[in-house]
């Protein structure tokens, strides 16, 4: 591939990456020269000592611990792991899916990680990479081991589950970024001028012999937001996130435990703790038949991949029954805990219709409850706000006593500094008054209400 269309291609690389590249080539270029003679001499003698294809030097092969393949995806992500990509300390998504299909058929492998630690890579060959996990019909855990950006984002977000390996492990870099080069200039300097001929006009439209006109540039951007929407269309799916949630993170990195709340990522573990989880094919926290329906749910696995699941279930059940109970014991554990833990929830009894959904649904984790009940909140806070701007004339309420008493004689909407102090460092005290009402705007205004007589405090909460 010539160097230029390495740059001008299609990336969904975390900021500031392909600039790093273009760098690392541009010193050759113009400063110290690297020895291209004596390096491919060692790419070759390194592809002399590979089996198969020698132009596609395989990855850092895989590794076994316990039944659990763990897949390294290292440094930047390119299709192909041919000279540029050696050069660039990069790793290949054709060699990762050999490697994960050989991992599926691998009867020594129970389950599989995929170890990130990269700035992202190119588009180009995401889609036959990304396939292969869905086919594969072992758990996937996708495992954060410093960095997962952009397309190592893309590829990990189709795994079963998404773990950090610490707190400062970085995710995020949703996004697409592209280059193009005039060398115009560079040419003029050199006496130098190419007149490029196309029909049609269009297939030169963003040509590099002359600076990016206005309809190039739209060309490009039409191009490049066309992936990006899928990219952000992937995820949404993947991960059970609002596609306007996912735009809303303009391409940022962000740390494990804001990826947590965003729903990016499932939870910090280290490796060693994952591992031993991963031991019987299933992580902690979603053994058993109850945890194999909701991470096909969850993660919107083909039919294909859920039928092979229901196959595997069938054929223990009629080879080993006493694995098939210890399966369900294990599966009925692990429900109980999830609804003790979403019951447990503050604020759950504010919720009641909510709660009784979850539980009746085994695809419900408690994570999910809380991103719904916020989202109850923050309507309920939507509504009260608004119906104190439509009317802001008190009505007659029935007398307050005991201790849920307000003195409301002389009092307006605009004179409760000091009593918003205190509503908000009671909000703040009280898990269940930010669990019910979901922000301290909509706590003060619920007090407001009160204190005018458009609310009246019934059993002394």
């Amino acid at each position: 591939m010539k160097i230029n269309g390495i740059f001008e291609t299609n990336w969904a690389l975390k900021e500031g990456v392909l600039t790093d590249l273009f760098k690392r080539y541009s010193a050759h270029i113009h400063g110290e020269k690297v020895d291209w003679k004596a390096m491919k001499t060692e790419f070759a003698k390194i592809n002399a000592a590979m089996p198969g294809d020698t132009m596609n030097m395989p990855c850092k092969p895989y590794d076994i611990q316990n039944g659990v393949a763990i897949i390294p995806i290292e440094g930047v992500m390119m299709k192909n792991m041919d000279f540029w990509a050696w050069f660039f300390g990069g790793c290949s998504t054709v060699d990762i899916s050999a490697q994960i299909n050989d991992a599926c058929n691998n009867r020594e492998v129970n389950a599989i990680v995929l170890a990130f630690d990269t700035p992202g890579g190119m588009v180009s060959g995401l889609d036959g990479l990304v396939s292969t996990i869905a086919k594969c019909d072992k758990k996937i855990v996708s495992y954060i081991d410093g960095t997962m950006a952009s397309a190592g984002v893309w590829v990990g977000m189709n795994a079963d589950e998404v773990v950090a390996g610490s707190d400062t492990c970085m995710i995020g870099s949703i996004g697409i970024v592209t280059s193009h080069t005039d060398v115009s200039g560079a040419e003029t300097m050199a006496g130098m001028k190419t007149t490029e001929l196309a029909i049609p006009s269009g297939k030169r439209i963003a040509s590099e012999y002359a600076p990016l006109t206005e309809a190039g540039k739209n060309s490009i951007m039409a191009n490049i937001t066309a992936i990006y929407d899928l990219f952000a269309a992937d995820v949404s799916k993947n991960r059970n996130i609002p596609i306007d949630n996912i735009t809303n993170l303009d391409g940022k990195m962000m740390l494990a435990g804001e990826a947590v709340a965003v729903g990016l990522c499932d939870k910090i573990m280290p490796m060693d703790e994952l591992i031993q989880s991963l031991q019987g094919g299933v992580s902690a926290g979603q053994s058993g038949v109850s945890g194999a329906v909701a991470v096909a749910k969850n993660n919107n696995k083909t039919e294909v991949k859920a039928k092979m699941k229901e196959a595997t279930i069938e054929q223990i059940k009629a080879e080993n029954p006493a694995l098939y109970n210890q399966i369900v014991a294990e599966g009925m554990k692990a429900e109980q805990a999830r609804v003790a833990a979403i019951q447990a929830i503050p604020g759950a009894q504010y919720h009641k219709e909510l709660i009784a959904q979850a539980v009746a649904d085994p695809s419900m984790d408690e994570k999910t409850v809380l991103r719904a009940m916020a989202a109850e909140n923050a309507l309920m806070h939507n509504k009260v706000v608004k119906g104190l701007e439509e009317d802001r004339t008190p009505v007659t309420a029935a007398p307050i006593s005991g201790s849920d008493a307000v003195a409301t004689e002389g009092k307006s909407a605009k004179t409760y500094a000091q009593d918003t102090t205190g509503w908000t460092a009671e909000y703040n005290d009280k898990p269940e008054l930010r669990a019910e009402f979901g922000s301290v705007e909509a706590y003060i205004a619920y007090q407001e209400a009160v204190v005018e007589g458009k609310i009246r405090k019934t059993g002394g909460k």
